[in-house]
C-alpha cells in the first residue's frame, strides 16, 4: 500500500480513532454520539516501509496476525461462548461482563477513556504492541486519565451488582411476608375455634397434682379433688422431737387444702393463646392448688409440743391453800423452735399433697422461759396475794350499812378465803379468782332478803357475782379499818 503522505511528515489532519474489535454481546454499542475528543497531545505514530496493516496517516489497524496496540490479543469469547467477565485492574485482558439485554439497558455507563467516542470494549491501560510496531504515544497525562478511568470503571461495576441484587432482595422480602402471614392466620383460626369449642365449667386437660377435673362442671371437679386430696388434706403429720416422733394432725395445725378456690381458678377463662390453642391440640393445662394457713393456729399447735419428749416450761403461780399466799417462780423448758419450724410444716404438707410421700419433720426444741416467770410472780404477790390473806375481811350490805345491822358476811384467811380464791395466768399476767358456787354455799341465805337495783330500773336479788366485785376491791386493803366492803344497792 502507498502512503500518500510523504515520508517523514506528520499528517496535517484529525487522527482517526483507533479501530475496534468487535466483542460480541459483551455490551451493546452505543447509537450516537459519546463523548467528544480526548485532550492533550498525541504524536503520529511513525509510519515505515513493510508495516502491514498501516493505513494512510501511520494509524496502524488490526488483523488476525497483528492486533491494535492497547487491544487484548485472542477472541473476546471463551470456548464456551460466553463473553469474559470484567477487567480485573490496570492492564488486565482477562475477561469482561455478561448480562442479558434488559439488565444491560438499563445499568449505568462505563465512563468513556480520553475521548476516544466510544464505550463498548474497553480496557484500562496498554498490552505490548504486536511484534514489529512501535508503542503508541498518547500525549501527556496518560497516565493520570489511564487512573481515573479505571477507578471509574471499578464504581461502575459496583452499581451494576447493587442495582442487579435489589430485585433479588425484593422478590425474597414479598415470599417471607407471605408466608408470616399465612402463618398468623392459621394461628388466628385455631384460636377461635379453641374458644369455641370448649365450653365447660373447667376446661378439658385442666390437672392439678396430677388428677385430672376437666371437662366437667364446677361441682363436679371440687369433688373429684376432695376424693383424690383427702389423704394428703388430713392424715396427721410426723415430727420429730427430742428423739421422739409426734403427730400433727392439719386441721389442728390451720393447714388445708382450698379445693372449692382450687376449681374457680381453674374454670376461670385463660384467654392465653398457647393455652386455648394447646387445650384443641390436646395439651393439658396444669392449676397450682390453693393452700390456706392459719399461721396463728400453726404456731400454737406447735407449741403444744414442747411437753412431749422434753420438759415444758412451768409457768409461775401463787397458791392460797394454806391459809397463806405460797408463791411458785415457775420453771424453764423446752419448746418447739417456732420460728424453724413452721415453714418446715408447711413445705412438707404442700410436698405431700403433690407427692404423696410423707416424711418425719425434724424440728429443733429451745431452752424457754416460762409465760409467768419470776416477776410477775413477785408483782401479784406484792400488789394482791399477801393483802388478800392479810386479815379478815367484812362485806356489808348497802353503801351506808352498819356491819352487823345491815345483812353482813366476813371471810377469813384460814377458813374460808383459802376455799374459793386462787390466782391464775391469762395473757401473762396472774389475776384473782373465784369460784362463785363454794362461796355462796359460804355465805348461804344472807342476802336472801336483799335487792339491787339494776340499769334497767329492775330490782333483782343480790348474786354471788356482786359479791366477788366488792371483794376484788376490799381483799387489796390492809388493815382492819379497811377491809370492810359495802354491796351498793342503788348503783345508780
Amino acid at each position: 500500500m502507498v502512503d500518500p503522505t510523504p515520508t517523514g511528515e506528520a499528517s496535517t489532519g484529525p487522527v482517526p480513532p483507533l479501530p475496534r474489535r468487535d466483542n460480541g454481546a459483551a455490551l451493546r454499542q452505543p447509537t450516537g454520539p459519546t463523548t467528544g475528543p480526548g485532550t492533550g497531545s498525541m504524536e503520529p505514530l511513525p509510519d515505515g516501509p513493510g508495516d502491514p496493516g498501516t493505513p494512510p496517516g501511520g494509524i496502524p489497524t488490526a488483523s488476525d496476525d497483528h492486533p491494535v496496540p492497547g487491544e487484548p490479543v485472542g477472541s473476546p469469547m471463551d470456548p464456551a461462548g460466553s463473553p469474559p467477565e470484567r477487567p480485573l485492574g490496570h492492564g488486565a485482558t482477562t475477561g469482561w461482563l455478561s448480562r442479558d439485554s434488559e439488565a444491560t439497558e438499563a445499568m449505568p455507563r462505563l465512563p468513556e477513556p480520553f475521548g476516544t467516542g466510544s464505550t463498548g470494549g474497553v480496557h484500562h491501560g496498554a498490552t505490548d504492541p504486536a511484534p514489529g510496531f512501535p508503542a503508541p504515544s498518547y500525549g501527556t497525562g496518560y497516565g493520570e486519565r489511564a487512573a481515573d478511568h479505571e477507578a471509574d470503571a471499578d464504581e461502575y461495576y459496583e452499581e451494576y451488582e447493587e442495582y442487579d441484587d435489589e430485585p433479588r432482595r425484593g422478590r425474597g422480602g414479598k415470599l417471607l411476608v407471605l408466608a408470616l402471614v399465612g402463618v398468623v392466620g392459621l394461628l388466628v383460626v385455631a384460636y377461635g375455634a379453641g374458644l369455641l369449642l370448649d365450653q365447660d365449667d373447667v376446661p378439658k386437660g385442666t390437672t392439678v397434682l396430677g388428677h385430672d377435673i376437666g371437662g366437667t362442671t364446677i361441682q363436679t371437679a371440687v369433688n373429684r379433688l376432695e376424693s383424690a386430696l383427702e389423704d394428703p388434706a388430713t392424715a396427721p403429720l410426723l415430727l420429730g422431737v427430742e428423739g421422739e416422733t409426734v403427730e400433727l394432725l392439719p386441721a389442728v395445725a390451720g393447714l388445708t387444702i382450698d379445693t372449692e378456690a382450687t376449681v374457680r381458678e381453674a374454670a376461670s377463662t385463660d384467654y392465653n393463646p398457647v393455652s386455648v390453642i394447646g387445650s384443641l391440640l390436646g395439651s393439658g393445662r396444669e392449676v397450682e392448688p390453693v393452700f390456706d394457713v392459719d399461721e396463728e393456729k400453726l404456731n400454737a399447735a406447735l407449741l403444744d409440743l414442747a411437753d412431749i419428749g422434753a420438759a415444758a416450761p412451768r409457768d409461775g403461780s401463787i397458791s392460797f391453800d394454806t391459809g397463806a399466799p405460797v408463791a411458785d417462780y415457775g420453771q424453764p423448758g423446752l419448746a418447739v423452735d417456732v420460728a424453724s419450724a413452721a415453714p418446715a410444716v408447711q413445705e412438707v404438707f404442700r410436698l405431700r399433697a403433690a407427692t404423696g410421700e410423707n416424711p418425719t419433720i425434724d424440728v429443733r426444741a429451745v431452752e424457754v422461759e416460762p409465760e409467768v416467770g419470776r416477776a410477775e410472780v413477785e408483782r401479784a404477790m406484792e400488789e394482791f396475794a399477801e393483802p388478800a390473806m392479810s386479815g379478815l375481811v367484812t362485806i356489808v350490805a348497802g353503801a351506808d350499812g352498819v356491819p352487823g345491822v345491815a345483812p353482813t358476811i366476813q371471810f377469813s384467811p384460814e377458813n374460808s378465803l383459802r376455799q374459793f380464791l386462787s390466782m391464775r395466768p391469762v395473757d401473762g399476767k396472774l389475776v384473782d379468782h373465784y369460784d362463785l358456787e363454794v362461796m355462796a354455799s359460804l355465805y348461804g341465805s344472807t342476802f336472801d332478803q336483799v335487792t339491787i337495783v339494776r340499769g334497767d330500773g329492775q330490782a333483782t336479788p343480790v348474786t354471788p357475782e356482786d359479791i366477788a366485785s366488792v371483794l376484788r376491791l376490799t381483799l387489796r386493803e390492809t388493815g382492819e379499818g379497811n377491809r370492810v366492803g359495802h354491796l351498793d344497792l342503788n348503783p345508780n
